[in-house]
């Protein structure tokens, strides 16, 4: 198992960063190789929830997935557990509130086999860096929110 720990600090007050963060209606606005998200188990981004993802890959080939949300705890912590063919991964998300700024501490921990385990091997920083990729697509998408958010 490969674990990853960004951290990165998004200018805006910590219950509209945590109500964005759980908005599944807004995954594709800080997601952009997200092409579905639907809800099968239970109501979007509420604890125990269980959704089908289709992302789009290079090359064409699209990757679908399952995610379920394992704890929400929301305004304090938030934890995911995405699966795939050849990747199970979970990210615990903690929240911090500092006055009119949020610090979100991620980690990744990654469970590859098949190809994915040759991939990890020969680019140990892919997940490390889709990690990263994402908290700035968060924190760019949040702070360029105008108006009431949920």
């Amino acid at each position: 198992m490969t674990t990853y720990t960004e951290s990165i600090t998004v200018n805006r007050p910590l219950k509209e960063v945590t109500g964005l963060f759980k908005d599944t209606s807004q995954y594709k606005d800080w997601q952009p190789e997200l092409e579905e998200y639907e809800t099968f188990v239970g109501h979007p981004g509420e604890e125990g929830s269980k959704a089908r993802l289709r992302k789009h890959a290079p090359k064409g080939a699209g990757i679908k997935m399952k995610q379920t949300v394992e704890k929400d705890n929301l305004p304090e912590e938030y934890v995911i557990k995405q699966d795939t063919d050849g990747v199970m991964a979970h990210h615990h998300f903690h929240f911090h509130d500092n006055d009119t700024a949020t610090q979100i501490e991620a980690r990744g921990e990654y469970d590859t086999d098949g190809f994915m385990k040759l991939v990890d091997w020969f680019k140990p920083s892919y997940f490390e860096n889709q990690l990263k990729e994402y908290l700035e697509n968060f924190k760019e998408f949040a702070e360029n929110q105008t108006g009431p958010t949920p």
